[in-house]
């Protein structure tokens, strides 16, 4: 599909939308429009997966969620991403909540699941830290 043609039945879809929640929810958007600082009650950390939006699996409306979403629910402390959502959410927006939710089948968690690698045993540690201790590269101040 051309990329135009994507965009104009996403903006086709999105009007569609709009109206037809001015129907069920008159003045709602306009409400929540940037003129009116938002005031969501809970910071949600989700998954990315498609089939998993949370506004429609917590059946919530436009405003009432802060929404962070990557693969597999991450939250890192080297991703300036997530670190910028979750200030914003607790010192500007001052959220009660903070949520991070996973979901069955999450693919994202059995590839991190699948391809991480467990620790050397302590046993084999040690064993290498004996080595260095005796070749003279640790070295201890006692005293």
């Amino acid at each position: 599909m051309p990329q135009e043609f994507v965009l104009t039945c996403l903006l086709a879809i999105n009007k569609e939308w709009a109206a037809e929640f001015e129907k069920k929810h008159p003045g709602y958007l306009k409400a929540k429009s940037n003129k009116n600082p938002q005031t969501p009650h809970v910071l949600y950390i989700g998954c990315s997966d498609s089939r998993v939006p949370e506004s429609v699996v917590l059946n919530a409306m436009p405003g009432e969620i802060f929404v962070h979403r990557n693969i597999a629910n991450q939250f890192r402390l080297d991703d300036d991403s997530a670190l910028s959502v979750l200030a914003f959410a607790v010192e500007s927006l001052r959220v009660d909540h903070i949520i991070v939710a996973g979901h069955t089948g999450c693919g994202g968690v059995q590839t991190a699941l699948d391809t991480a690698h467990p620790p050397p045993p302590l046993h084999a540690q040690m064993d290498t830290m004996s080595v260095d201790i005796l070749r003279g590269k640790i070295s201890a101040d006692i005293g």
